[in-house]
């Protein structure tokens, strides 16, 4: 199985201290899970992360604070964790209610162990919103996934993703309503090949925003039976002619 974003799903709300995900129906075992986050500061300040399924998650890097006092973004993997039906994803912030977004992914076809390659975050001021500078990967098949949380009060904010190099929006994973939330989104892509990646996004009505890049190895491919034919004079034939 090719490594992939198998799928996604997003929650959020304009006034809040907890959001759970919708239900994803999820490979048993194998997969890796992604949840990522943004929210305002001034009102919420990071509690607690997990899921239904009892996985635990790391987080990437460190939480980043951006756009002033406002903005608050952290990203969460956990490999090889347990799956099934009606599976989510539940962040839980100290404080009072305020504006909270949250993402949950799965990613199948990875290493069950190791599958965390290169990663990094900062908040950028300036579109197009990057990493300044990329991150290379050390194996030939990844999938890149890259996570923008971004300040736009339009409705819809439109988002674009360019520094991948044919990168996919998750659209399941994606909040273009500034108006009422914080805007989000994740893009993704599969590398067959070793590569230097910077993700460059814009948003549309967007000042400044947090830029995450994660990238995840692919299970290395079943190994091919070789079977060698004996020659005739070989024991094993011999040992078979009747005399």
């Amino acid at each position: 199985m090719a490594i992939a974003w198998a799928q996604g799903t997003k929650v959020r709300s304009s006034s809040t201290l907890t959001q759970t995900t919708p239900g994803l129906t999820t490979q048993a075992t194998g997969s890796t899970f992604i949840i990522a986050a943004q929210w305002s500061r001034n009102s919420g300040t990071f509690s607690s992360v997990s899921d239904s399924k009892g996985n635990t998650y790391t987080l990437i890097d460190t939480q980043l604070d951006w756009d002033g006092v406002n903005g608050g973004a952290r990203l969460y993997y956990c490999e090889n964790g347990t799956g099934g039906a009606s599976h989510t994803a539940t962040f839980t912030l100290t404080g009072s209610n305020g504006p909270l977004t949250v993402f949950f992914g799965e990613i199948t076809g990875g290493l069950t162990s190791g599958i965390l390659d290169q990663h990094t975050r900062r908040e950028d001021t300036a579109s197009p919103f990057t990493l300044a500078a990329g991150l290379t990967t050390t194996q030939a098949d990844e999938l890149l996934v890259a996570f923008f949380a971004g300040n736009s009060g339009s409705n819809p904010a439109t988002h674009a993703e360019s520094g991948l190099g044919s990168s996919t929006i998750q659209t399941a994973s994606e909040e273009t309503n500034g108006a009422s939330f914080w805007t989000a989104a994740i893009a993704t892509a599969v590398k067959s090949a070793t590569g230097t990646f910077n993700p460059s996004w814009t948003e549309s009505g967007g000042t400044s925003a947090a830029v995450f890049l994660a990238t995840f190895k692919a299970a290395a491919a079943g190994g091919a039976t070789i079977y060698t034919r004996k020659p005739f004079s070989s024991p094993i034939f011999q040992s078979r002619i009747i005399q």
